[in-house]
């Protein structure tokens, strides 16, 4: 089965297994997914995929990425422990300067992502350019946030997508919006229909 991670603003975080979530009727209340400190939330949920790694970004500007497993299984300190529902779970990232944690994202190193902050600065960067780090650390500078600014959302970008950015479209495809209709095609020198009679 699948595997979840949930990811909290103070920057704490629990992966367990789908299983641990009975299925339950839509109007119930559900069940615990992770214990809160006061004046924390969740700010992300991630199903869990081999070959990925987590993306964590904070509003001011730092972040980091973490190899969902440990490479060394003696330390725990460089990925998720697997465990049960509704613990307190570990620490995901160090805040002190960073700033509360905005979103953790699910990544691939082909990805790219884009942040944006309360005033309207944007910034794109491929995932390549953050390196994998521990999970119990402050992470790195991603983006260069003013002061008085904070970053509130997170985007990822598809490679295609990325690729695609720009590009003419395809022949056939549809006119730009408010572009006038384009006539149909006329064969050179085709002679005028005659004259209604």
């Amino acid at each position: 089965g699948q595997e979840i991670l949930l990811a909290t603003q103070k920057g704490q975080a629990i992966r367990f297994a789908e299983s641990d979530v009975r299925s339950m009727g839509r109007s119930s209340a559900g069940v615990g997914g992770i214990k809160l400190e006061k004046g924390d939330e969740v700010v992300s949920l991630v199903v869990l995929e081999a070959g990925r790694s987590i993306l964590t970004v904070c509003a001011n500007g730092y972040g980091k990425r973490t190899p969902i497993d440990s490479l060394d299984p003696s330390n725990n300190s460089n990925g998720y422990p697997l465990q049960g529902r509704y613990g307190k779970g570990v620490i995901n990232i160090k805040l002190g300067r960073n700033g509360d944690v905005v979103a953790v994202k699910s990544v691939a190193e082909s990805d790219e992502f884009m942040m944006m902050t309360e005033k309207g600065m944007v910034v794109r960067t491929r995932v390549s350019d953050t390196r994998t780090i521990g999970r119990n650390t402050q992470g790195v500078t991603l983006m260069d946030v003013d002061e008085g600014d904070r970053i509130v959302s997170v985007a990822m970008i598809e490679p295609d997508e990325a690729a695609d950015e720009g590009a003419p479209p395809a022949e056939g495809g549809a006119a730009p919006e408010g572009a006038p209709p384009a006539e149909p095609p006329t064969e050179p020198n085709a002679p005028e229909p005659p004259p209604a009679t």
